[in-house]
């Protein structure tokens, strides 16, 4: 397969717990770098505002780097992060529709986590955050437990947004592919 096709046929909703491991660690890596390289970017005072663009293809670049790094470094090794798509030619109608249908209610499901993760991942460690308010304990150096919950606070729901979007996207292909299969299959056993 090119690897053109292959970035075009990726589907969120076919990662292993591997797959979705990597995936987690490279956004953990991705503000890690973040976390690196903010004190750098920062406007200095009465200079001018630092160079945003380069400070955010740095943290994408480290998080997508990661991942794709991840993805062939795994795949030397035998394991797989994205599960093969089944041979549509060797199913009878009944599997590949039930296929089509687990796929399509795993993406629902996927999309439903990263919705409640939006407004969860910004209550939950505001809570945590004022809960622990007066403790001092340095998690990192110079980070304390209430500046972690607040930065938990900040970036969950941008990571439940953006996979909300990438699910969407594979609710739809899943919704399409299902109907054009369920059309076929009934054009089939019409004759």
């Amino acid at each position: 397969m090119v690897w053109r096709d292959e970035i075009g046929n990726f589907d969120m909703s076919r990662l292993t717990l591997v797959g979705w491991l990597v995936f987690l660690f490279s956004i953990a890596v991705a503000i890690g770098v973040g976390l690196v390289l903010g004190p750098m970017f920062a406007p200095q005072e009465g200079g001018r505002p630092s160079r945003y663009g380069v400070f955010s293809i740095a943290v994408l670049g480290s998080g997508l780097g990661t991942f794709f790094a991840a993805k062939w470094g795994l795949g030397l090794a035998g394991l797989k992060l994205v599960r093969v798509k089944a041979g549509v030619a060797s199913q009878s109608d009944a599997e590949s529709l039930g296929e089509l249908q687990r796929q399509l209610t795993r993406s629902v499901r996927l999309r439903r986590f990263f919705l409640l993760l939006m407004p969860l991942g910004f209550l939950a460690p505001c809570g945590l955050g004022l809960g622990t308010a007066d403790i001092d304990i340095e998690v990192v150096d110079g980070l304390t437990l209430p500046q972690l919950f607040l930065l938990l606070s900040v970036t969950l729901p941008f990571i439940g947004l953006a996979g909300w979007m990438l699910m969407r996207g594979d609710a739809q292909t899943h919704t399409r592919a299902l109907h054009d299969a369920e059309k076929a299959a009934a054009a089939r056993n019409s004759r």
